[in-house]
């Protein structure tokens, strides 16, 4: 998938690092689930894990004009039956947030679902804290569907996680002019 800032390639074993690098950096994974420190055998295990599910496809972003990899675009829990599937976004590179690279790579992983998956739903889950991915979700039409009270535990406190969702009209209402 490709756009006029960035492309999306597949994950390959050689983003190890940079994945471990993300995931563990306290800036980057404020928002995250918490993560217990893991083996190198253990994140081997885990990357394996990435690049043979059939339900779920990890791509990495990258900024065409410097070449770098900025984040991750996650498609997961595919439901070819029901025609929904999970997304998520990490932008591991710091220097990109509130960048417009972040959203384009959302478009694009969105009109893949909608378009070449033919997805009826996406739905994604978030922080309710995290006010800036809330904000982020809701410029693509993302709309608050619940909340899973205290669900998470993470930096010695409880979190409410927000399920949003993006129904495919939607998506081609918004951006029928595109």
């Amino acid at each position: 998938m490709e756009g006029q800032q960035v492309f999306l390639r597949a994950l390959e074993a050689t983003d190890l690092d940079l994945l471990t690098r993300w995931n563990f950096d306290p800036v980057v994974s404020a928002f995250f689930s918490p993560r217990l420190p893991n083996t190198l055998t253990e994140q081997k295990d885990w990357m394996l894990r990435q690049l043979e599910g059939s339900s779920k496809k990890k791509f990495i972003i990258i900024d065409k004009a410097s070449n770098e990899a900025i984040g991750v675009l996650g498609i997961m829990g595919i439901d070819h039956v029901n025609k929904n599937a999970e997304i998520g976004i990490t932008i591991g590179n710091t220097s990109y947030w509130g960048k417009p690279q972040p959203k384009e790579a959302f478009y694009l992983g969105l009109q893949f679902l909608f378009q070449q998956f033919n997805m009826h739903m996406v739905y994604m889950q978030v922080f309710d804290s995290n006010i800036r991915a809330i904000r982020f979700f809701e410029k693509f039409g993302f709309r608050r569907d619940g909340i899973r009270r205290e669900s998470v535990y993470a930096h010695g406190a409880y979190h409410s996680i927000m399920m949003m969702s993006l129904l495919k009209q939607e998506f081609e209402q918004i951006y029928a002019k595109q």
